[in-house]
């Protein structure tokens, strides 16, 4: 990944985004595209909140400084050494958190841990495995065009974090999320719009050229926020 391009998508995230204008990202972590593309995606979340009124803080460990994002990418070590966010409004806390384990929610799947790309919890990350009765909806990243295998895995992750009926509830509930960067077939497409009527999105076209597209995903992402 050129730094061209990483400075495109730093730039578009500075003018889009608040949460960027406050902290920095340590940049010489970011190795390729889908790894920004990612905290893109996190930046989108973070501003839906923004949107309701939420306030967002940041939490580091003690060698990352105050005000900069350690972000993690991969599952490889603990939360507790990277930069975690919490939002706040009223009595409803929430904390974000990229690449955590978390526990599966039925017991025939061996208790699997899984790692969502981004974790949004009801409390703090524990150090190692999380268990999903803390999870509240979780978020994949795939820069990448929709095809159908993954939207089937999408399909499976919801089930093991939640239950079978989580998939066509239409109680309301922070959405279960699957980002892309890439565009879709029209059979994609009217799969999409066909669940659109539950509380579970995927989002497609997401770069950083597409502002007023950006836009309108946030908007529909905070509908789900209460």
């Amino acid at each position: 990944m050129s730094s061209v391009q990483v400075q495109t998508w730093l730039n578009s995230m500075q003018r889009l985004f608040r949460i960027w204008r406050q902290i920095s990202l340590q940049l010489q972590r970011f190795r390729r595209l889908y790894q920004i593309f990612e905290v893109y995606v996190l930046s989108i979340i973070t501003e839906a909140f923004y949107s309701k009124g939420y306030i967002i803080n940041l939490h580091n460990p003690p060698n990352v400084p105050q005000n900069v994002f350690r972000v993690k990418l991969s599952p490889r070590g603990s939360p507790h050494n990277f930069s975690i966010l919490s939002t706040s409004k009223s009595n409803n806390v929430y904390y974000i958190a990229n690449n955590i384990g978390i526990g599966t929610r039925h017991t025939y799947t061996g208790g699997l841990t899984l790692t969502p790309d981004i974790a949004i919890l009801n409390s703090f990350p524990s150090k190692s495995r999380t268990p999903a009765n803390n999870l509240e909806a979780f978020i994949e990243c795939k820069n990448m065009r929709p095809f159908p295998e993954l939207l089937v895995t999408f399909e499976g992750l919801i089930y093991r974090f939640h239950n079978i009926h989580r998939y066509i509830s239409t109680e309301p509930h922070i959405y279960d999320a699957l980002f892309l960067s890439g565009s879709s077939t029209t059979a994609i497409n009217n799969y999409i719009n066909s669940i659109r009527g539950y509380q579970v999105r995927i989002y497609t076209n997401v770069k950083p050229g597409n502002i007023s597209h950006i836009q309108q995903v946030i908007a529909d992402f905070a509908q789900s926020i209460p």
